[in-house]
């Protein structure tokens, strides 16, 4: 499984960030950064990832302060989810 540290993944994603980064999901902004990129730009194992490693109070936090920020459609598309859950 991929790991928000792993080399590959980093590149990927975050390409505009230091390789030696280190993700503290615990720190807002990080997470904001880390849910926007995954959502923009991740594969379906990424978003898989990210919802296992956030609680959901910290994806929906990150999600409502994003929503300006995102996609049109991925933004109705997470709307959907919450309004199901």
């Amino acid at each position: 499984m991929v790991q928000p540290n792993d080399k590959s993944f980093h590149q990927r994603l975050f390409w505009f960030m230091k390789p030696d980064t280190h993700w503290d999901l615990n720190d807002p902004g990080m997470v904001r950064t880390y849910v926007q990129q995954i959502l923009i730009h991740g594969r379906f194992e990424d978003v898989q990832l990210l919802l296992k490693q956030l609680t959901p109070q910290q994806f929906r936090v990150a999600f409502i302060k994003l929503k300006p920020f995102l996609p049109r459609r991925v933004s109705l598309f997470w709307e959907a989810f919450f309004a199901s859950h």
